[in-house]
C-alpha cells in the first residue's frame, strides 16, 4: 500500500521482508568430537618410533657421560685437565622426542588423522636433524672426537 510516496507496511508484509528486520540469529558452532578411532591408531604407532628416537637419546645419556666420566678419571691419574660433562646437551637431546610428540598432538588433536600423520612425520624429521646436530656438537666438546 502505498501513501504520499511512502511504502506503508502492513500485518501483511511479505517474507523477504519479514525476514529482514528479523533479529540475526547467531550460528551454531559444531560440536567436536572426540578423536576416532583411526587417530590413535595414528598417533600409537607414531608414538612407537618417537620412542625408538628417546631410547637413544637415552643410550647417550648414560653412554657419554660415563665415557666421559673414564676419561677424566684417566686425565687425573695422568694430572692433566678434565673434561666436563654436557649435561644440557644430553637432558635437551632426550626431551627433544617427547616434546615435538606432544606437540604435534596437539596441533592436531581436532585434526583428521592424515594431518596428524603428516604433523608428526615432520616432527621425526625434525627430532632426527636435531639429534644429530646435537650429537655432533657433543662430539666437538668431548676431547677424543679427533678435532
Amino acid at each position: 500500500m502505498v501513501s504520499n510516496g511512502k511504502l506503508k507496511m502492513t500485518g501483511d508484509q511479505p517474507p523477504a521482508l519479514a525476514k529482514k528486520d528479523a533479529a540475526p540469529v547467531p550460528a551454531e558452532k559444531p560440536i567436536r568430537k572426540a578423536p576416532s578411532v583411526f587417530w590413535w591408531i595414528v598417533a600409537i604407532l607414531f608414538a612407537l618410533v618417537y620412542a625408538w628416537d628417546l631410547f637413544e637419546a637415552i643410550a647417550n645419556l648414560l653412554g657419554v657421560s660415563s665415557q666421559i666420566g673414564r676419561w677424566n678419571e684417566n686425565q687425573q691419574l695422568n694430572t692433566i685437565n678434565t673434561s666436563p660433562v654436557p649435561w644440557a646437551w644430553l637432558w635437551g637431546n632426550t626431551a627433544l622426542p617427547i616434546v615435538v610428540f606432544f606437540a604435534g598432538l596437539f596441533v592436531c588433536r581436532k585434526r583428521n588423522p592424515a594431518i596428524l600423520a603428516i604433523a608428526l612425520l615432520a616432527g621425526l624429521g625434525l627430532v632426527a636433524a636435531l639429534s644429530l646436530s646435537i650429537a655432533s656438537v657433543v662430539g666437538l666438546l668431548v676431547p677424543w672426537s679427533g678435532r
